[in-house]
């Protein structure tokens, strides 16, 4: 037979376990809220003012092993000063 002490110390951990278990999804389903909330709102499509020029890109492709350069005419924003940029987390 299993002694008393040994057996509450297994009912000890299993509920620490289950306990812990609990707190980290909660905390996972918390972070994850908070991530969605501060998704970047930045526009996807350009100003109608903005300058485009013509840039060539080199695609990868994973399937045929294979770059391809492919023209893309790309949106630039007016301003070209050296300010401060603003990075995530600022």
């Amino acid at each position: 037979m299993i002694p008393r002490y040994q057996r509450a110390l297994f009912y000890g951990l299993l509920a620490s376990i289950v306990m812990m278990a609990l707190f980290l999804f909660y905390e996972r389903e918390r972070v994850r809220k908070r991530w969605l909330a501060t998704v970047d709102a930045t526009p996807l499509v350009a100003p109608p003012h903005a300058h485009e020029i013509s840039a060539t890109l080199d695609l990868a492709s994973d399937r045929d092993g294979t770059i391809t350069a492919v023209q893309r005419q790309l949106a630039l924003p007016d301003e070209t000063s050296g300010g401060r940029r603003r990075f995530w987390g600022d």
